[in-house]
């Protein structure tokens, strides 16, 4: 009888542990939340966002500020109220997709090694895993971490991973960083509502190319043979 009971207990602590172990999450963004601004179709401009399915979203989470941060707080191409002219300094996606797949204290929300992606509708919106909460390994339920998103150009569909992304030097940008709790596994719990994003644009100015940095090299090598024969 004591057998039983002791197994009984154990079983309901090996229940409630599962329950309460690997956090839950939601990733759902409203339409006209994210636009491009990276001046890859007619008539870009800042104050001309353009609203597609062109994008794709995921969700990085931890602890601290995030170190693409030191780019930008939140994209650089973020409007206070869109159809506002910005002005922004200029950034390389190489350098920001680097402060974003290497940061040790945030990581990207993901389930047995891949990331939970959220696809771009032509409005601008976003959904992932059809709206519904997903497990996020690593991470530990009813803990409140700082999590931002972020978004890049898919390039006709063909960037459809972060780490894809990240590899081909794609168009990105990202949201400021707000708190958010992860919940317990449903149905014992499910994801919060989530709080009221800053809206963000993708862009950026891409770095010169090599080829680009080697033509001018050889106009400043050539500028030096031209003083010489002056000389």
């Amino acid at each position: 009888m004591k057998k039983l009971i002791i197994s009984s207990v154990l079983g309901i602590v090996v229940a409630a542990s599962s329950a309460f172990g690997q956090g839950w999450a939601e990733l759902v963004t409203s339409p006209h939340f994210i636009w491009d601004d990276t001046g890859t179709y007619s008539g870009a401009t800042i104050s001309n966002p353009r609203f597609d399915s062109s994008f794709d979203v995921a969700m990085m989470y931890g602890t601290g500020t995030p170190a693409v941060a030191a780019i930008a707080a939140g994209n650089p191409t973020n409007n206070s109220t869109l159809g506002a002219t910005t002005s922004y300094s200029p950034f390389s996606a190489t350098a920001a997709w680097s402060d974003i797949m290497n940061d040790a204290n945030f990581a990207i929300a993901s389930s047995n090694s891949v990331a939970w992606v959220a696809t771009g509708t032509a409005s601008g919106g976003s959904s992932a895993n059809g709206g519904s909460e997903f497990a996020v390994a690593g991470s530990t339920a009813l803990t409140t971490y700082s999590v931002f998103l972020i978004a890049w150009n898919t390039e006709g569909g063909t960037l459809l991973t972060p780490q894809a992304a990240s590899a081909a030097g794609a168009a990105v940008g990202w949201s400021p960083t707000f708190s958010y709790q992860f919940q317990a596994a449903p149905p014992t719990g499910n994801a919060p509502a989530q709080p009221a994003f800053t809206a963000f644009g993708i862009g950026y100015y891409p770095t010169p190319e090599p080829t680009t940095l080697a033509l001018a090299g050889l106009g400043g090598i050539s500028m030096l043979f031209l003083r010489r024969r002056k000389a």
